[in-house]
C-alpha cells in the first residue's frame, strides 16, 4: 500500500456516496477486557478498513482493477492525530469474503494508544473514477465517544458495512476494538 496522500478537493467530484450504515454489530470473538487498576486509564484502538467486494469499473477509461483509495483517521482527546491512507488496486468484479473471517481484504491498519478516553475514529473507502465518472464512496463511517454507546470499547471486535448507494457493487467494513490497558 501506498502511504502518498490524496488531495480529496482536487479528485473527480463523486457520482456515487456511501449508503447508511447498517448498525454497528460486535463479532463477539474477542475477550472483554479486564478493568485497569492504573490512575490513568488507557486505552488500546485498533482500526482497520476491509474491502469484502468490488464492482465493475465505470466510465470511458474502464480496466480489469478498481482503484481503491481511503484513509483511517484517529483524533484522541490529547495528543496528535494519526492518518493512514488506502491506495491499493483490487481486481474489479471481486468477492473477498473468503478472506478474514468473511470481512475481506484488509487494506489498512491505525493503532492508536490513548489516556482517559479512546480516540474518534473514521474510516472512508471509494473507488477512484476519472473525469468521466467521478469517486464513489462505499464505506465513510466515524465513531465519536462524545455520542457512541460505550459498549463499543468494550473490548469486543465491532464493525459497521456499508455499499456504494446506488448499486451495492462496493462493500467495505470498518472494524475497530478497544481495550483498557
Amino acid at each position: 500500500m501506498d502511504a502518498t496522500p490524496i488531495n480529496v478537493t482536487t479528485a473527480a467530484k463523486p457520482i456515487a456516496f456511501a449508503s447508511v450504515p447498517e448498525k454497528p454489530v460486535s463479532a463477539e470473538r474477542a475477550h472483554v477486557a479486564k478493568d485497569a487498576k492504573a490512575v490513568f486509564q488507557s486505552f488500546k484502538t485498533t482500526i482497520r478498513l476491509y474491502v469484502q467486494m468490488t464492482g465493475a469499473e465505470l466510465g470511458l477509461f474502464s480496466g480489469t482493477s478498481d482503484e481503491i483509495r481511503g484513509n483511517i483517521t484517529a483524533t484522541p482527546a490529547f495528543g496528535s492525530t494519526e492518518t493512514r491512507y488506502v491506495n491499493v488496486d483490487l481486481p474489479e468484479k471481486t468477492n473477498f469474503a473468503g478472506e478474514n473471517g468473511g470481512l475481506g481484504r484488509m487494506v489498512a491498519e491505525l493503532t492508536k494508544t490513548t489516556i482517559f478516553v479512546p480516540p474518534n475514529f473514521s474510516g472512508v473507502l471509494y473507488e477512484e473514477g476519472n473525469m468521466t465518472t467521478g469517486n464513489r464512496f462505499f464505506t465513510n463511517f466515524s465513531v465519536d465517544w462524545n455520542t457512541a454507546p460505550p459498549e463499543w470499547a468494550d473490548g469486543r471486535w465491532w464493525y459497521s458495512t456499508q455499499t456504494v448507494s446506488n448499486d451495492a457493487n462496493y462493500i467495505g467494513h470498518l472494524w475497530w476494538q478497544v481495550t483498557q490497558n
